[in-house]
Order: structure tokens, then sequence, then C-alpha cells
């Protein structure tokens, strides 16, 4: 009769740990998904939704395209008016045009309006085309000092233009309508990513069985959050967008390519706790051997 029931207590065992490894997969293969959206929501705060992220990819290539944009510009305006284009020289420098791209992003991150300053410019500008009229006694129609402003109104007019980036409006959007939901997300994505590691631990009687189905997570999610970003890096096609003026378009190549990356950097921190979850269960194992 007893060896009866060990007979019968012997296959049921089977049965259960059979039954207890599938919902271990399951429950595996459902917090990498977890934790792979973790990651893109990690990504997105860290890099898609930064401020100071976002400026320094701009670079010194972008403020002086941004400069150069603007005394071209600045330069057509004039042209029509028979005043030589040379007013123009000087009026602007790089660091003016990087204190006012900044200001702009950091305004709109903040939901606020920006104004650039540009009363240095301004009297720079006065000065130049002043003193140009003089030396050539031209004769104008209108007041001088209200024709120069007018003028002076239209550069600066051209200046906030290409000061202010492409998009930022868009980008600020988005940032205010969904950086709060995607911190959000994260957080309650991190709390169900750790009850559903701690319920697989607890599903088994030594700790070191459950934690395999959580290194098959960790690299699961290592392997998705490698896979795409490096294909599309490879492949370079987000390259292709048609984008304009140049260093706009080098900016936008390298805010992709920078999402990217961090989707990669992620999927490298996830090798490595893939590979310390792996050697943890090995010294378990071999502990619980030894004993």
């Amino acid at each position: 009769m007893a060896e009866t029931e060990i007979k019968a207590a012997k296959p049921r065992r089977i049965a259960d740990s059979g039954y207890r490894s599938v919902v271990s997969y399951v429950i595996s293969f459902i917090l990498s998904v977890f934790l792979l959206l973790a990651t893109v929501c990690a990504v997105a705060y860290l890099c898609v939704f930064s401020e100071s992220h976002l400026i320094s990819l701009l670079g010194n290539g972008y403020y002086e395209g941004v400069l150069k944009n603007v005394v071209t510009s600045a330069e057509d305006i004039t042209m029509p008016t028979g005043i030589d284009i040379s007013v123009v020289d000087g009026v602007f420098d790089t660091e003016t045009v990087k204190r006012d791209v900044d200001g702009y992003i950091k305004a709109a991150f903040r939901g606020e309006e920006y104004v650039p300053d540009t009363a240095d410019s301004d009297a720079r500008l006065y000065r130049n085309v002043s003193e140009f009229l003089d030396s050539h006694d031209v004769t104008l129609v209108e007041d001088k000092k209200d024709t120069i402003n007018a003028y002076i109104n239209e550069v600066n007019a051209v200046y906030a233009k290409y000061t202010r980036l492409p998009g930022l409006g868009m980008i600020s959007e988005y940032r205010a309508k969904y950086v709060k939901p995607v911190g959000i997300a994260f957080i309650a994505l991190a709390v169900l990513s750790a009850v559903l590691a701690a319920v697989i631990i607890k599903m088994y009687h030594h700790p070191h069985r459950g934690m395999r189905f959580i290194a098959y997570a960790f690299g699961g999610t290592a392997l998705m959050s490698f896979a795409a970003p490096l294909a599309l890096l490879v492949s370079g096609r987000y390259e292709g967008i048609q984008l304009s003026p140049e260093h706009f378009y080098r900016f936008a190549v390298d805010y992709i390519s920078d999402a990217l990356t961090g989707c990669i950097i992620a999927a490298a921190v996830w090798l490595v706790l893939t590979i310390a979850c792996v050697a943890a269960i090995y010294f378990m194992r071999k502990k619980l051997l030894q004993n």
C-alpha cells in the first residue's frame, strides 16, 4: 500500500514540476517585457526629453551654422536698401547665438516665452548703419532714426527665427504631455518587475532555481534592447531624413542616433546584470551542494 502511494506521488511531483516550469517561463517572459518597457521609459526620460541632454547635442557646429544663416539673411535684407552689407560684420557672434539658442530651449521646456536680448547687437548695427549713411551723405525720405530702427527690427526678426531650434515647439509640447506619464510608468513597471521576480523565487524551495528565470528575463531584455537599435544604427536609414539647413539636419541625426545608443548602453547594463545573476546562481548552488 505504501509503495503504491510512493509511486503515485512521484508522477504527481513531476507534473507539478513541469507546471511550475511552464508558469515560470511565462512570468519570465512577462518580466522581460516589463523591463524592456521600463528601459524605453528611462531612455526617453534621460535622452529624448532631457533639456540638458538636448543642449549638449547641439555643439559648436550648430551654433556656427545658425550664425552663418543669420548673417547671410541680414545681408539679404541689407542689399535692397542700398546700404553696404559690411554693416552686419561683427554685429553677431557665436557666444551670443549660443546664449539665445539655449535660452529658447530652456524657456520652452519650462513652458515660458523667451525674448533674445539684442541690445548690444542693436547698438552695433545702429552705429554701423548710421556711420555708413553719414559717410555716404545719403538723404533719407523719413527720419533717420526711425529708418534705421525699422531696418534693425527686420534683422532681429530673422535672428529670432534662426536662433529658435526648428521643431522646438513640438518637442516641448510632447515633453510637457508625456514626461510625467513616462516617469510614472517607469516606477510602476519597476514595482511590477520586482513583484514578478519575487513571485518566481517564491515558487521554488531553493531561490537559485527561481533566479534562473530572472536571468532569462534579464538576458531577453538585453537582447531586445540591443538588436533593433543596433540594426538601425548600422543601416543608417534615419540619416535619409530630409531636413534643412545642414546644421539642423546634423543635429536631428545625432538626436536619433543618441537615443539609439542609449538603448544599446541599457542593453549592456542588462547584460552585466544577467552575468551577475548567473554568477550568483552558480555560487548559491555550489554552497548548497557543499552543505
